[in-house]
């Protein structure tokens, strides 16, 4: 059991360590702009009014997603809905929308560019005209 305790700590200090600092001027400049896209990462499982202030200016929604229940800024994607065939077709990932069939992976497949960049939740992914598999992500 010490050393269950000792590992989850050791494991929230290295994910503490990785959480960016916001800024006041605006998305995170270390992440390029693409096709009027910036995403915006919060510095703390909860965003500050200043942080929820900047999602919403910039048109993204504050929602609790994961099974963490973290605040995390869920913006429409401007290419959402287009056809491809690889995430490099898309600002986001390159998805099957749902369907009543399961997609054998390294099937042919064409996609679409998702629709938000809400990473949360289990989705199909193509590359490459295929099928790479279906990833769930808590």
């Amino acid at each position: 059991m010490r050393l269950l305790t000792v590992s989850l700590f050791a494991l929230s200090l290295t994910i503490a360590a990785c959480a960016t600092e916001p800024t006041s001027d605006g998305p995170d400049k270390s992440v390029p702009e693409v096709n009027n896209y910036t995403p915006v990462f919060f510095a703390s499982k909860q965003a500050s009014e200043e942080e929820r202030a900047l999602c919403e200016g910039i048109g993204g929604r504050v929602e609790r997603a994961g099974r963490l229940g973290g605040d995390r800024c869920i913006q429409d994607l401007p290419d959402a809905g287009d056809v491809c065939s690889d995430e490099k077709d898309c600002i986001g990932r390159c998805v099957i929308e749902d369907t009543d069939d399961s997609p054998q992976r390294g099937s042919e497949a064409t996609g679409v560019c998702e629709a938000t960049d809400n990473i949360f939740g289990c989705t199909t992914l193509v590359n490459g005209g295929m099928i790479e598999g279906t990833l769930c992500v808590d």
